[in-house]
């Protein structure tokens, strides 16, 4: 959390564990079913349908059967299906390993594009009139400072999410991982809300400031 002072008010501005949102991890889970059912099961079904071509067989590799596409294990084809029914312990690591790694770079990517970045929240400080103490009211300054904060928060809130999502997926539990996500995401949310109005209640003028009356 960062230190900030307006008007002789000193209050901590908590930098949220879960920093990105649930965005990241929906376009992670789309690229992954993306990339394994809009192309390599249709390579499959185009090229490969018989198995006998030795590398698609490595792209792609699958049996059909009256429950539907069963892909082999030895086929990134394999890796790229949302919980396959032959699922084993490579399955399981690659994939939580796979949605972690996404998840990062979707987060990283997404906080820059939604204005959450270290300068971006400096920018909001300054223009509020707000300074952290010690340090000059500076865009450069203060976002040099919240850098490795917001860094570190968005990595690390990145790589919960995928592994919650992935753990969701392999549990199969209802929603898949995405819906776990979603579910944690709004308890946390009320978490937050519920430690914002307590801050309110301490510094009635930061409401004023943040224009919720």
């Amino acid at each position: 959390m960062a230190l900030v002072q307006y008007r002789g008010y000193r209050y901590s501005v908590p930098l949220k564990l879960m920093y990105v949102s649930v965005l990241p991890i929906i376009f992670t889970a789309y690229t992954v079913y993306l990339i394994g059912e809009g192309g390599l099961t249709l390579l499959w079904s185009a090229y490969n349908k018989a198995n006998t071509n030795p590398f698609l067989n490595w792209l792609a590799c699958a049996h059909m059967t009256p429950t539907g596409l069963i892909p082999c294990p030895n086929s990134l084809l394999y890796y790229f299906t949302v919980v396959p029914r032959n699922i084993d312990a490579a399955y399981i690591a690659v994939h939580i390993v796979m949605y972690a790694v996404l998840s990062v770079i979707f987060a990283i990517v997404w906080v820059n594009l939604a204005g959450l970045s270290a300068e971006d929240q400096a920018k909001y400080i300054v223009q509020g009139g707000m300074h952290i103490p010690g340090f000059r009211p500076s865009p450069k300054v203060i976002a040099k400072f919240l850098d490795r904060y917001v860094r570190m928060l968005t990595i690390i809130s990145g790589l919960i999410v995928g592994v919650i999502a992935a753990l969701g997926d392999i549990a199969g539990v209802f929603g898949g991982g995405i819906g776990l996500i979603l579910v944690v995401e709004i308890v946390i949310q009320y978490y937050t809300l519920a430690l914002q109005e307590q801050l309110f209640e301490i510094y009635p003028g930061l409401k004023r400031l943040l224009g919720k009356e």
